[in-house]
Formats: C-alpha cells, sequence, structure tokens
C-alpha cells in the first residue's frame, strides 16, 4: 500500500500537468488582474442546483463581508478567520465518497483563469491561505491559498483529496488511496472548471496548478 501512494505522489503532477493543459489561451500566466476585469453571470446562489457526476454542491454562497472563517480546517490551516477579501462566490462540492473541493471566484474583476493550490505531499487539507498586503501583490513567494488568490483576480480551487490530516483510515482502502493518488486531484480539476465556466458562462482561459 507504501508502495502504491509514493507511486501516485509521483505520477500526480505529470497527470496534472496533461488535464490542465487542456485550457488553451493566448494569455500567460500574471500575478494580478486583467484588465479585463469579467464578472459573473449567473447568481452565485443557483450554482447549488448544478448537475455534477458523482458530486454534489453542498454550498454555494456569496460572501460580501470581507470575513470567512474557514471550517474544520486543521494543521497550517487551522480555525483562523480570513479578513480583508474581496467579494466572492464561495461554492463547496462533495465528490464520492469524500473528497471535498472549494472553489472560490471573484464577484468582479476576474482575470479569465483558474488556479488550483494543494499544500502538497498527502495533502489532508484546503488549503485556505490568507490575505496579504495589496501592496505586495506581486510578491514573488506567490499564491499561498484561495484568500490571496481571489485577491489578485484569480478563480480558485483546492481539495483535501478525500482525507484530513488525522484520519489514517485510508490507508487499507483503496478506492481512497487512489483519491491521494490522483483522482482527489483530477476531481477538482473537472469540477472547477464545469463551477467556474456555470458562473462566469465562460471556460477559464487558462488552468494552472500550484504544489507538488
Amino acid at each position: 500500500m507504501q508502495i502504491q501512494v509514493r507511486a501516485g505522489r509521483m505520477i500526480r503532477c505529470a497527470m496534472m500537468s496533461a488535464l490542465l493543459s487542456a485550457s488553451v489561451s493566448t494569455y500567460a500566466l500574471a500575478a494580478g488582474k486583467s484588465d479585463a476585469g469579467m464578472k459573473p453571470s449567473a447568481s452565485c446562489e443557483s450554482l447549488k442546483g448544478l448537475d455534477l457526476v458523482d458530486g454534489k454542491v453542498t454550498v454555494a454562497e456569496a460572501v460580501t463581508t470581507g470575513k470567512f472563517q474557514p471550517e474544520g480546517a486543521t494543521g497550517r490551516n487551522r480555525e483562523t478567520a480570513i479578513d480583508k477579501l474581496p467579494p466572492f462566490c464561495r461554492v463547496h462540492v462533495v465528490v464520492k465518497p469524500a473528497v471535498n473541493i472549494e472553489i472560490w471566484m471573484p464577484l468582479s474583476g476576474w482575470n479569465g483563469k483558474l488556479l488550483a493550490i494543494e499544500p502538497g505531499g498527502l495533502i489532508g487539507s484546503i488549503t485556505y491561505g490568507n490575505t496579504v498586503d495589496l501592496n505586495e501583490l506581486t510578491n514573488p513567494g506567490g499564491v499561498s491559498g484561495l484568500a490571496n488568490g481571489i485577491q489578485r483576480g484569480y478563480a480558485m480551487m483546492s481539495s483535501d483529496a478525500g482525507h484530513n490530516t488525522t484520519d489514517n483510515s485510508w490507508y487499507g482502502q483503496l478506492d481512497r488511496v487512489l483519491d491521494v493518488a490522483d483522482r482527489g486531484i483530477h476531481e477538482m480539476t473537472m469540477k472547477g472548471k464545469i463551477v467556474t465556466a456555470a458562473f462566469y458562462s465562460q471556460s477559464p482561459t487558462r488552468t494552472y496548478f500550484d504544489s507538488c
């Protein structure tokens, strides 16, 4: 089982490159917002009714208070409130059997791109991150989570790959090992693209993956 997990981790980045290359664009990767600043064409709440294969939208809500409190975050993503957030649409998707996916999309100023962010390793948590000083958005450190990704104009997505950091029961379950090895990331990518396209009535021009 340990060999399977290690093999999965080694091939995960290669698989993601193939998955994400399906998004083609003439735009180059940029840290800041585009001049276009695209806006949604659907309400955030309407996304609750999306029909997703093996998945269900459990939350679809507009967050306009500038603050967000992560639920059930652990480890590096402990329950600390995030503030100074731009208005965004938060969508939570659960894919069978237990893959949790968070998708955050700016209510205005979308740069047309979708960025996946993960903590790496065996994952086990949503990478919420935190907001940053608006004057430091070109910091070479890059995007550290959902929060400062939407600050830069990206639609963001992150997944726990089917377990949390305190749960080791998946070690003995082949289907959940596969979720960690590659399926969790695959499902995040597919669901993230569908949700983003439904919200903006336009598919992302580029899709990126920040992890490994």
